[in-house]
């Protein structure tokens, strides 16, 4: 079941229609219960495929129809964005499984694929691996936790990202792939900090979310307007209260070709049959990282007397950089060199230095090419030259 606004909704709302849309919201999850209960005609074993908003929106706008096949590689673009356990993955299985049932129903000589990843690229690795594309294919790539491709940190990470987006096209020839589409979903948790090229989608469903950030709050009223605002905190005062994942069945739609709002209630969730989960494959390189960064945090010398010893070899070696001041000048350690040099904190080396007679201190520098002030433990070179003296 699904309720939409024409136009932009105006800043003031009266008593009356803050009162219709309350009263619209809370029976949100009375609606799910209700939708649940009803049995959908459908075959054994399939997915149905009935008549709605959400299936209007799989079957005209991502599924050719019947007997079409895309002369090209025809690409389709969703985003999908809420707070963590508001049911973002589960809710793009669901838009995959009704590809597929679709698919089966309007009987397109489309081979199906669904690959879940955190990466283009490993997806597209996956389908190397297994013998590449036929010809005639529908690709679905689900793009999970994709904030990692946030414009605003991992910029190169993000750039690669955007480059894969627009190169995938070559990709999939490459795999054997001449002619069908490609459905690529990206699920984050924060709309504006995902980059812009990965975030104008054709349909951007919106899941619960807390918006306790003013400038997050304005910047999905400029998406949404003031009232789909109130319909995403209200969503989420009613998942806070469902314990049984019934405001999953749940979204606020977006498209690209309607300038208002449709609420979605009743989604039946499902999963496809053949989903190629390569998430695990993307968690290896980064519990490789974990690894080796936990043993590098294990060989930290806590030893006073190496501690010093490798100080003084760096300063013998002339590996430690200096720094002239306003009272002369300093070899200094900054926390990445200490780290480099399996070091504790700069504190716990002034205090270990200090005890022993060598004069020091931690203070913020700016060294000579550097924009910024940095931490560092400071140590005077006339000290050295006094003491080989």
């Amino acid at each position: 079941m699904a309720y939409g606004w024409r136009g932009w909704p105006r800043i003031e709302q009266s008593a009356e229609e803050r009162e219709k849309l309350k009263s619209l919201l809370e029976g949100l999850l009375a609606r799910v219960r209700s939708t649940k209960s009803e049995k959908a005609e459908e075959e054994e074993g399939e997915t149905p495929v009935r008549r709605g908003i959400f299936e209007t929106l799989v079957g005209r706008g991502l599924v050719p129809p019947e007997g079409v096949v895309p002369k090209d590689i025809e690409f389709r673009h969703i985003a999908i964005f809420g707070k963590p356990g508001s049911g973002k993955t589960s809710l793009a299985l669901t838009l995959a499984a009704y590809v597929e049932a679709f698919l089966r129903k309007r009987k397109t000589p489309l081979h199906f694929y669904c690959i879940r990843a955190m990466h283009i690229e490993t997806a597209l690795n996956v389908l190397a691996e297994r013998g590449g594309l036929p010809e005639e294919a529908y690709v679905f790539l689900f793009i999970d936790d994709a904030e990692r491709f946030a414009f605003v940190k991992l910029t190169g990470e993000t750039i690669m990202a955007i480059v894969a987006h627009d190169l995938i096209r070559h990709r999939l020839r490459e795999l054997g792939m001449r002619r069908g589409v490609v459905t690529i979903v990206y699920a984050t948790q924060t709309m504006r900090y995902l980059a812009v090229a990965l975030r104008n989608a054709d349909i951007i469903f919106f899941r619960p979310v807390s918006i306790m950030d003013e400038p997050q709050r304005k910047f999905l009223e400029k998406v949404l307007g003031k009232r789909g605002v109130r319909i995403l905190l209200t969503m989420n005062r009613l998942s806070l209260m469902d314990w049984e994942g019934e405001i999953k069945a749940c979204a606020l739609v977006k498209t690209c070709d309607n300038p208002g709002l449709l609420l979605l209630t009743g989604i039946p969730l499902a999963k496809p049959s053949n989903l190629i989960d390569a998430w695990e494959q993307d968690l290896i390189p980064l519990r490789k990282e974990e690894e080796e960064r936990r043993k590098a945090t294990k060989i930290i010398v806590d030893d006073p007397e190496v501690a010093v010893q490798r100080i003084l070899m760096a300063v013998k070696e002339g590996s430690l950089p200096v720094y002239e001041g306003r009272k002369g000048r300093f070899y200094y350690l900054t926390v990445p060199m200490a780290s480099k040099m399996h070091l504790p904190s700069l504190s716990w080396l002034a205090r270990t230095l200090t005890s022993r007679g060598i004069p020091c201190k931690v203070t913020a520098i700016r060294p000579e090419g550097v924009e910024s002030d940095v931490r560092a433990l400071v140590i005077p070179v006339e000290y050295f030259k006094e003491d080989s003296g």
